[in-house]
């Protein structure tokens, strides 16, 4: 299973598996193609676009209201009601949340039933716009770290002293390894 830079395989839920997706893509491709700061400056402020749109956006959702609204059917319990012939029974509408670690259910009355699914609907699509900029952080956030990286490479580019020294200590471990073996062969 491939995973991604933050260790889990990539979800199902559409949004984060293309996220995911573009994570190791660039991972796997960072090493190949070096993307300059001017690319990742453009990338960054196309990005910043987008969080103040939908940021506009989140702010208009108003009023909310937090729950779902559900159609249930109960009996009354009168022997001679027509519910007690009816599979199903009357017919109520009701709406339940969690507060404070419990959920609460109440019976809605008709004439209140468009605007409670209104305000429901508005909290669904404030929820759905509060993830939506969530994601666009991470998005920000991973690109300011290759924005970061690349400005650190460019700036070394041109003084060779500030070189990691990565490559030689991998140069010298295969000396080392080199020495280990000869000396081990003249022993034998």
């Amino acid at each position: 299973m491939i995973a991604s830079r933050r260790g889990k395989p990539p979800t199902c839920n559409r949004v984060s598996f293309f996220d995911e997706a573009l994570d190791i893509l660039t991972v796997s491709c960072s090493n190949i193609i070096k993307m300059s700061t001017t690319k990742y400056r453009k990338k960054l402020l196309a990005l910043q676009r987008q969080q103040a749109k939908l940021f506009e956006r989140l702010l208009e959702v108003r009023p909310i209201l937090r729950g779902t609204v559900n159609r249930v059917y109960t009996r009354c319990g009168k022997p001679n009601c027509w519910c007690a012939r009816d599979p199903k029974g009357h017919a109520h509408v009701r709406m339940t949340w969690s507060q404070e670690g419990k959920m609460i259910t109440r019976k809605v009355p008709l004439a209140d039933l468009a605007r409670i699914r209104d305000l429901t609907e508005n909290y669904r699509r404030f929820r759905s716009l509060r993830r939506r900029l969530g994601e666009l952080h991470a998005q920000v956030k991973r690109m300011l770290d290759c924005y970061e990286r690349s400005l650190v490479d460019d700036s070394r580019a041109g003084m060779p002293f500030l070189n990691s020294g990565i490559k030689n200590a991998a140069h010298q471990s295969k000396r080392l390894q080199k020495t280990q073996k000869e000396g081990s062969d003249r022993m034998s």
